[in-house]
Parts: C-alpha cells; structure tokens; sequence
C-alpha cells in the first residue's frame, strides 16, 4: 500500500474492523479495496471501515466505498463507516449520500452493536 493510507485489522466477534489512516484517493484506492476485501472472509457478517484516521478522501476514495458497499453486499455481508463528530469527512459524505451504501456511526463500538 502507499505510503499515504495505511490499515490495521482487528475481529470483533463475527465483525471485522479496519481502521484506515492516511489519504484516500486515486493512489491508494486500488490497494485499500483490496486490503478491505480480502479482510473478510467468509465467515465474517460485517466490514466495518473505521475511518477516523482518514484525513482526506477524494472522488476516487467515494467510489470505492460504494463499489467495496455493493460488492459485500452481493456476498450477502454488510459494511458500515465510522466517521467521528466534526471529522472533515462529513461534509464530503454528506453530499454523496454513502450512507444508503452503507450505514454510517460516529465510534467502532456504536457500528458493531448495531450490526
């Protein structure tokens, strides 16, 4: 992976959690939906991308947590986001509408109680 996006994957239970650090766009993208893909195995219920160390995120990055959204689902396994109060994401997501993608919390524990 690039040096400007890093991850850490920990299980929780039937969950798989991927803290994402760094910058999401075009140079790292390929990598990450990659990493994040193959996190999950098959007997994992949920992906749930913790983006709190993300500090920018570009139309390439949106795109790709919308397809890593479709292509879960299509494996019939679910993602959610982790985007904390006040992160500069919020607006970004906001405008994009990725929570019909995939459902959106401000804290890890708060997305795996409710998957």
């Amino acid at each position: 992976m690039s040096a400007s996006a890093e991850i850490a994957v920990e299980a929780a239970g039937s969950a798989v959690v991927a803290h994402v650090a760094g910058e999401i766009d075009i140079t790292t993208v390929q990598r990450l939906a990659c990493d994040l893909l193959e996190t999950l195995g098959n007997d994992a219920t949920t992906l749930v991308v913790d983006l709190t160390g993300v500090r920018y995120v570009d139309s390439a990055g949106i795109e790709m947590l919308f397809e890593t959204s479709r292509r879960l689902r299509r494996r019939r396994q679910g993602m959610a986001l982790v985007v904390p109060p006040g992160s500069l994401l919020s607006p970004v997501f906001d405008l994009t509408g990725i929570d019909a993608a995939a459902p959106m919390f401000t804290t890890v524990e708060a997305a795996l109680q409710e998957r």
